[in-house]
């Protein structure tokens, strides 16, 4: 009897210690079971819950990103990439990856000793499709006019329209930085010179020169460096004016070569950009010069589509050759679009957009010492499927890192 009674008062003892413990520590059902998921059962659950129910993230994530972010992020991934079909552990690392119709997302995820996610990373998402000559062709597909050139070891591998020059949007900076590093190798100008962050070369968005940056100095290093690796609309300015008035004219569809300024001042006149884009260079000149009088457009009226001839034009041909003098320079290792740097032993990248308009250019060396310079163009007078394209580039790089 009385080793019975100590059992009961021991069983009393620890329900009266549970009822003493905050709602935080007592394991519900719910919460047992989020300790018992697999990380696959945990990322699908993830995937596939509703938004606005992020109670599979840890306090301690919810701190570092704002739950309202962690919803609109989760809705834009799963709208853009569609429910998932699979997820399980990635072969070729330490992550996961969720796959969907049509696309594959590498995941990284981090756990709580409670099961819950306390880092959630969502990295480059590549195309189902694998063999280079589907990724391609659906690259092509993407929109009515494309263009892109793959050279292996500077050799053609595969080329569509690539001498035909097509709107190129913020990649026109290659052209900028090829003549700025021409100026640095003449001696004419030096990367610690210092420049001024005046207004006057503020465009859209402010970039470098804003807040406490107004009418400040800061060396040519760093304005190219903001030029390329954050297509700076203020940097490429400030870089343009250091060159020289119209220094970089010359060449077909970049003659005069605008800067961003007056590329946004025309976009925000349609009937002029479309005069603009007809017209002979003295014409160009003429309406150039009646720009420097309008104040800079409002975000608000530049949001439009692409208009044919306002802009800066390259070919994939032009944009691979120029690429291949630029890609060493330190600015070109600050961003690397959807390579991942683990993966090469050297690459560099430039990109551009606006709505109708996108392009990337690549130089690559594998590490087996393969190279290779890849650039594709899109123009349409309707927006480009972005995601579509840079899951297409994801694929494309995952087959060409092992050659």
């Amino acid at each position: 009897m009385r080793l019975l009674q100590e059992v009961v008062q021991g069983l009393k003892k620890i329900q009266a210690n549970l009822r003493k413990l905050s709602p935080a520590q007592r394991m519900t059902p719910e919460a047992m079971a989020l300790r018992a998921m697999t990380p696959e059962d945990l990322i699908l659950q993830i995937w596939s819950a509703d938004y606005n129910d992020i109670s599979m993230f840890s306090a301690g994530f919810k701190e570092v990103v704002e739950p309202e972010a962690i919803k609109q992020s989760l809705q834009e991934a799963r709208d853009t990439y569609g429910p998932a079909e699979t997820v399980g552990r990635d072969p070729k690392g330490r992550g996961y990856l969720v796959t969907t119709s049509d696309y594959v997302l590498p995941v990284l995820m981090d756990r709580t000793r409670s099961g819950q996610a306390s880092g959630f990373f969502i990295k480059s998402p590549r195309s189902r499709l694998t063999s280079r000559e589907e990724v391609l062709a659906a690259m092509k597909a993407l929109a009515p006019r494309h263009s892109h050139l793959l050279t292996c070891n500077d050799e053609t591998v595969a080329a569509c329209n690539a001498s035909d020059p097509l709107a190129i949007g913020s990649a026109a900076n290659l052209f900028v930085l090829q003549a700025l590093r021409q100026r640095l190798a003449d001696r004419k100008l030096t990367l610690s010179q210092k420049m001024r962050l005046s207004e006057e070369f503020v465009s859209i968005p402010p970039g470098i020169i804003s807040g406490r940056k107004v009418n400040a100095l800061e060396t040519v290093k760093a304005v190219a460096e903001q030029m390329i690796a954050n297509s700076d609309n203020s940097a490429t300015d400030l870089i343009m004016t250091l060159l020289g008035p119209r220094s970089l004219d010359g060449a077909a569809g970049r003659t005069p070569f605008l800067t961003t300024r007056e590329f946004f001042k025309l976009k925000a006149d349609p009937k002029l950009a479309a005069r603009f884009g007809s017209a002979p260079l003295d014409t160009r000149l003429e309406i150039l010069e009646e720009l420097q009088n309008r104040p800079l457009p409002d975000v608000s009226q530049v949001r439009v589509p692409h208009e044919e001839g306002a802009g800066w034009y390259a070919s994939a041909e032009e944009l691979c050759e120029t690429m291949g003098h630029v890609s060493k320079d330190p600015a070109m290792k600050l961003f690397l679009g959807s390579a991942e740097k683990a993966d090469w032993h050297h690459v560099a990248y430039k990109g551009g957009s606006e709505i109708g308009t996108l392009s990337f250019t690549y130089d690559l060396e594998t590490k087996g010492g393969t190279r290779y310079r890849f650039t594709a163009i899109w123009n349409a007078s309707t927006p480009i499927n972005e995601p579509k394209a840079l899951a297409l580039m994801a694929s494309l790089l995952e087959g060409l890192k092992v050659g």
